[in-house]
């Protein structure tokens, strides 16, 4: 829906959708033999969050009814702002990994020998030049579905963490959706969603903050 409301100059920064944007391997890129996930290459990024003076408003203004009066969402004047990131990933050992990454919980994962267990670590550039290393892994849900976990680190210290499932088919154009929240996840922390997806290594993007 955030998407939805970005200004025009953003219209072809947008993942596909549709059903061919759901089959397997229609991501854009060469895929090596073992990158059964499509993991190698790079992908943009979209992240969405609440201006913090509405958060606060939210949480701390007797305006209206008082504090978490949910009638803010229904202004006019209210937006989420929305950044683009560009993401450049490859795949490495479990050794060589830096961060510790969330635990996955063991009953949604598969064991099938053909979806073992990828490793990542790349790079995050956002607006203003401002870039994080990534680092994670994706492992094949017992439902068919990879699941993505990654987390994104400033100067050595972990501040993000995500996780996200495929849309569609292994490998799809449609990418990966899912939500962001620090990595510690302590209660009160901020969440909000995300949507990375493939596109062709040559690819330029402006990369912008829409708010």
């Amino acid at each position: 829906m955030n998407l939805r409301d970005l200004p025009g100059m953003w219209a072809h920064t947008k993942p596909p959708l549709g059903l061919q944007a759901t089959r397997p391997y229609s991501a854009p890129g060469l895929r090596s033999p073992i990158d059964w996930a499509g993991i190698e290459g790079t992908w943009r990024r979209y992240v969405c969050f609440m201006d913090y003076r509405d958060l606060f408003t939210f949480n701390y203004t007797n305006i209206g009814q008082g504090t978490h009066d949910p009638a803010i969402f229904q202004d006019p004047r209210f937006r989420e702002a929305t950044r683009l990131i560009e993401v450049k990933l490859r795949i490495i050992s479990k050794q060589a990994l830096r961060h510790r990454l969330p635990p996955l919980v063991d009953r949604w994962v598969s064991l099938d020998p053909q979806y073992p267990p990828l490793y990542f670590s790349g790079c995050a550039k956002g607006v203003q030049g401002s870039e994080a290393v990534v680092e994670g892994m994706v492992r094949m849900g017992v439902d068919g579905v990879p699941r993505w976990q990654f987390v994104s680190a400033y100067d050595g210290s972990m501040q993000w963490s995500s996780d996200g499932i495929q849309l569609g088919n292994v490998g799809s154009a449609m990418g990966v959706v899912g939500v962001w929240s620090t990595a510690l996840r302590d209660q009160g922390d901020p969440v909000g969603p995300f949507w990375l997806w493939k596109v062709e290594d040559d690819e330029t993007t402006h990369l912008m903050e829409y708010t």
